[in-house]
């Protein structure tokens, strides 16, 4: 009888070896993997706040022959150019060799990188830089430090050789250069423009979380045996309440819009007489699959209408989503993978953007407080855990309903996670007295904002 009916392997190369060694057992690659607890941009915050700028780190095993030859003829060249800012080297051990010494990285680069130990920056060193220069590999498969500097939405520049060898997910969000100038450009694009290498850095980790992480490993090894993958739990309710006819439209395109399929509306109708049939035939006709209709009593405040919603939610989260905002494609999607790399039972936006259509100006609000955890986030934005909102509910309030939800979360001890500046645009109109915070377009750009832009924002904040 064989050892075992399934073995796995790290290197792609010996597993011909292995099928000859046993031939009545499947023998397979398993590949590399992250952790999102261990490597998440909760750790070292937005770029704006990393403590390094560009690191390249060692693995443990000497460089295999592709790093080796990368590192003296693109690498060490490319970190000399005048406005490279200062470069670590850092490996496992806390010590960074170069030859001569305990070797890992050739000679010709030492002069360019400066040693970066474990007393000098926090572990995991990847989720407290800016760029990984992804160059000191132990052989082309061993993409872990990749992996965990994209769950931590670190941007990753890479060799061409090891780049063309990623997976078509992640390989386009990855950047590289056959040539030294360029090389070193593609970091310094990255280290000087944050709003360039933010958004690179989002769609990487996306992808990884997706397919990348240890869990999904798990998934390999169960598929492999022939035994059920129990599926993952992703699903959220969306909560809205509304008195506002002309909105149900928007309402039902930012569903619709949404990657994140697990999901169902929750339609709550403050005060409005309308035709189920006719809201469930538009639903469908927008693309919503799942519709839940509540008839509200005009009177009722807003607290007691999202405790209607929230009773009625059947998924795993609970998502407040205001009629009249804007919800790019992957906004419950990233808000769903921030619970798996925080400890957070509520995540939203504390930094978004406020489109001003009274003077068409976009105003970027709390751009300090992204990927860290914080007492407040923006009320259209709130998701929870459904039983911390079943737990804490609304109180039965008019106004200031999300903010005192918030307060009381923060102070029964639940995190609250404030994730990324993009898929997220509150809309304010012209009339502010149709909205339920009445407050002044000034306001709003001096009150912890800053005007980005004019126009439309739906295009640039859509990531």
């Amino acid at each position: 009888m064989a050892a075992a009916e399934v073995v796995f392997l790290s290197d792609a190369t010996a597993v011909e070896t292995w099928r000859k060694r046993w031939p009545g057992v499947a023998v397979d690659t398993l590949e590399p993997a992250t952790a999102p607890r261990l490597h998440s941009p909760v750790r070292g915050g937005t770029s704006s706040r990393r403590l390094g700028d560009a690191v390249v780190v060692c693995d443990e095993a000497a460089l295999d022959t592709v790093s080796r030859s990368g590192v003296e003829s693109l690498v060490a060249p490319a970190l000399t150019a005048r406005a490279m800012p200062e470069v670590h080297a850092w490996r496992p051990t806390g010590r960074a060799g170069f030859d001569g010494s305990e070797a890992v990285l050739p000679q010709a680069v030492g002069s360019s990188l400066v040693d970066a130990t474990v007393d000098e920056l926090a572990v995991p060193i990847v989720d407290h830089y800016r760029v990984l220069i992804d160059a000191a590999r132990c052989s082309p498969e061993s993409t872990w430090t990749l992996l965990d500097a994209a769950a931590a939405q670190t941007a990753v520049v890479t060799l061409p050789e090891y780049r063309a060898a990623l997976p078509d997910d992640l390989r386009e969000h990855v950047a590289t250069a056959d040539v030294p100038v360029q090389f070193g450009r593609e970091i310094i694009a990255r280290l000087t423009q944050p709003e360039f290498s933010d958004r690179e850095a989002l769609k990487l980790q996306r992808a990884v979380l997706a397919g990348h992480t240890f869990g999904r490993r798990v998934d390999t090894i169960l598929e492999a045996l022939g035994r059920p993958v129990p599926p993952r739990d992703r699903s959220v309710s969306i909560v809205v309440p509304t008195n506002r006819t002309h909105e149900i439209d928007n309402v039902l395109s930012n569903v619709a819009r949404q990657a994140e399929r697990d999901i169902e509306l929750i339609l709550v109708l403050h005060g409005l007489t309308l035709d189920h049939a006719d809201l469930r035939a538009r639903a469908a006709a927008a693309g919503v699959d799942r519709l839940q209709l509540i008839d509200a009593d005009a009177s009722l405040p807003l607290g007691t209408l999202m405790n209607l919603g929230v009773d009625a939610a059947n998924g795993r989260y609970t998502a407040k989503m205001d009629d009249d905002n804007h919800y790019g494609r992957h906004y419950l999607t990233d808000l769903v993978n921030a619970f798996a790399s925080t400890d957070a039972g509520i995540v939203g936006k504390w930094a978004h953007y406020v489109w001003l259509r009274s003077v068409d100006a976009v105003v970027l609000r709390y751009a300090g407080f992204q990927n860290r955890y914080h007492r407040l986030v923006q009320g259209g934005s709130i998701m929870a855990e459904s039983e911390v909102a079943k737990d804490l509910r609304f109180s039965d309030i008019p106004r200031a309903v999300d903010t005192d939800f918030l307060n009381r979360a923060w102070a029964a001890g639940v995190k609250t996670y404030s994730s990324d500046r993009f898929n997220f645009v509150s809309v304010r109109g012209t009339d502010r007295e149709s909205h339920t915070w009445k407050v002044t377009d000034t306001e709003m750009m001096i009150g912890g904002g800053q005007v980005a832009f004019y126009g439309d924002p739906r295009v640039h904040v859509d990531v």
